[in-house]
């Protein structure tokens, strides 16, 4: 008779294994799940009523990318103000999940108008 199981721990955070045990014999399954960084220069159009302040409101709009999981701004690049939102251009790091097109995602979130520069 042919016995099988299958034992799944967490190792670290982002990090799992898995074993599949088959009578002696063992394969080690592992998935590196950690985060990347990649840094920008992003234009961001703030609306006067947002509610926050413009960093605030900057990195909330960043955030909404799909795949990033944290936004940091390291330093103001400009501010254009305009008749109902003011243009802000930051320098950002980016904490994601996925670091594959993170440009094309960030490009895709309303409100963003541009990401000049991006290290993946």
């Amino acid at each position: 008779m042919f016995e099988s199981s299958l034992v799944y721990r967490s190792v670290a955070r982002g990090l799992s294994a898995a074993a599949f045990h088959n009578g002696g014999s063992s394969m080690k399954l592992t998935t590196d799940k950690t985060e990347s960084t990649a840094t920008a220069i992003v234009a961001v159009r703030v609306p006067r009523d947002s509610g926050a302040d413009v960093v605030t409101a900057t990195e909330r709009r960043i955030v909404r990318a799909d795949g990033v999981t944290e936004v940091t701004i390291d330093g103001l690049r400009g501010m254009e103000p305009r008749l109902s939102a003011t243009i802000v251009t930051v320098a950002v790091t980016i904490r994601t999940s996925d670091s594959t097109a993170i440009v094309d995602r960030l490009t895709e979130v309303h409100g963003i108008e541009s990401v000049d520069h991006s290290d993946q």
